[in-house]
C-alpha cells in the first residue's frame, strides 16, 4: 500500500488473473471531522463526546476515517 495523493491510496489486488494495482480515494473529511481527530491524540473518549456533543458511535465513525 503506497500514499500517493493526501486523498489516494494505491493497494495490491489479488484475483484468479494475479495481482493488479488499483488506486482508491479516501474520503475527505469536513473540518469538524478534523478538528476532532486532532483534538483525539490529546483527549480521551468521553471527552470528546462532550466537547463536540456527539454519541459513542457518532465518534467511533469519524474516528475510523484516521
Amino acid at each position: 500500500m503506497q500514499n500517493l495523493e493526501n486523498n489516494e491510496i494505491e493497494i495490491e489486488v489479488a484475483d484468479g488473473a494475479g495481482v493488479s494495482k488499483a488506486t482508491i480515494k479516501k474520503p475527505s473529511l469536513t473540518s469538524l471531522e478534523a478538528s476532532i481527530i486532532a483534538r483525539s491524540e490529546n483527549l480521551n473518549e468521553p471527552a470528546l463526546c462532550a466537547m463536540f456533543e456527539l454519541t459513542h458511535d457518532e465518534l467511533n465513525k469519524i474516528l475510523a476515517k484516521k
